[in-house]
This record gives C-alpha cells, structure tokens and sequence, in this order.
C-alpha cells in the first residue's frame, strides 16, 4: 500500500506542471517539420485471445502479459502516425484433443490447453479527440487518443507444431496522462480482429481476436520547441 501512495504522490508530482495548460488554441497551424512531434513508448499489461472454446475457460487462465514498443509522429494537433509492435505469448482452449496448438493434457472442465507465441505488427491512424473538441493546449494534462489500425500477426508455436500469419484490424484507445514537457504515461485498451483460422483450431463462430489492456509510458523526442505546434500566421498552413 505505501509503494503504491509513493508511485501516485510521485506520479503527480510530475504532473503538476502540466496543470497550467495555458488556453487552448484554434487552427490552422504551421506545418511541423519531418523532425519534430516524435515520440516513442514502451508498455505492458493484460490479454486474452477470444476464440472458439476459449470463453469455456476461467479468465485468469486466460491472461498473457504482452510487450508493446511504440513510434510515432503528431502531423498535426488533432491527428498522427503510429506503428506498434506487440509481441508475447497467447493462450488458447479446444475441445478437441487433436488440435494443432494443444499443448497439454485435458484440465478439469474437459478442455485441452493452447499456447503459442506471437508477433504482430500494425500502423495506426491516432486522433486526438481532446483537441479536436475542446482546441490545442499542448499542456493539457489528460487526452482521450481513439485510433484505427492494420497491420499482420505471426505466429510461432512453442512446439514447432504450428505456424502462420494473418492481417489483423484494430480499434483502440489510449488514455494519455501527461507528466512533464517530455513523458506521458498513458492506459490503452484495443481489439483485434483476426482471421477465426490463425489459431489452426476452427468453428462456426465469427472472427476471432485479441482484447488488450496495458498502461506504459511515452518519451517526446526533441527538444519542448519540437514537440509543439504553432499557430499559422503565414499561409503555408494544415487545415
């Protein structure tokens, strides 16, 4: 419990900056430079793979622990760029002894385990909803960040018994908490769809795919003159 108060008080702390925000501004603004509004993040959390037989199974049986590295570039106040890299493990249930990924004996509840590892790769098309309704202020302490995104997942099972790739879509949020000129730490959650074949264990049901939680933290590239968009007084300006 006192780790935790010490973790928020610090948290804060870092925040309290961020709290004087300025007001917000109104377009059109100045086109940034191929430098500037980088970012990179890296995070962890929680996922599940829903697919066929797997809602038979307990949750916590359920949950992998996924690693996410993230780059990407603000074109413009109210939207960007991002490409995210999700790898780790997946775990899966069959009713089916003989399915491709089963990796050990039937537990209590008749099903038969699946695990796999995994890398999946997308780009995302970021808005920031924050600006878009309320106007730029690069001090705003919380933003809401909905995206969409496509990209491909691999697979490689951990015994050399199945593999394979598929496209995946995505529909996410992140929850972005600014804590000084430079870090954010933000929450994210996303669902992925995938083809209901990329776990080689297949029924009647829909799509398959992942539901992820993770929190993880953002560093700006460059320095505070490089992270921040200015208000177009000239017309070389993105509406």
């Amino acid at each position: 419990m006192r780790i935790s108060v010490a973790i928020l008080t610090a948290v804060f702390s870092c925040a309290a900056p961020a709290l004087r925000a300025g007001e917000p501004v109104k377009g059109p603004f100045v086109s940034n430079d191929f430098r500037d509004n980088w970012y990179l993040s890296l995070g962890t959390g929680g996922q599940i793979y829903i697919g066929d037989d797997n809602g038979k199974a307990p949750l916590a049986d359920r949950i992998t622990a996924p690693l996410e590295i993230s780059a990407g570039k603000w074109l413009h106040p109210a939207y960007g760029l991002r490409v995210q890299m999700t790898a780790g493990n997946n775990k899966g249930f069959a009713t089916a002894p003989n399915a491709v990924l089963v990796s050990g004996p039937e537990n209590s509840d008749g099903l038969y385990p699946q695990e796999w590892k995994h890398v999946c790769i997308h780009g995302d098309f970021m808005l920031d909803l924050s600006t878009l309704i309320a106007g730029y202020r690069p001090g705003r302490l919380y933003s809401a960040l909905p995206y969409l995104g496509t990209g491909f997942d691999v697979m490689f099972d951990m015994k050399k018994k199945g593999h394979g790739h598929a496209a995946v879509h995505i529909l996410g949020l992140v929850n972005r908490f600014r804590l000084s000129e430079s870090l954010d730490a933000n929450m994210e959650m996303k669902l992925t769809a995938i083809d209901k074949s990329f776990d080689h264990y297949r029924s009647n049901n829909g799509l398959e795919g992942y539901f992820t939680t993770t929190v993880s933290i953002t560093w700006r590239i460059g320095k505070a003159g490089r992270q921040h968009f200015k208000k177009a007084l000239t017309t070389t300006t993105v509406e």
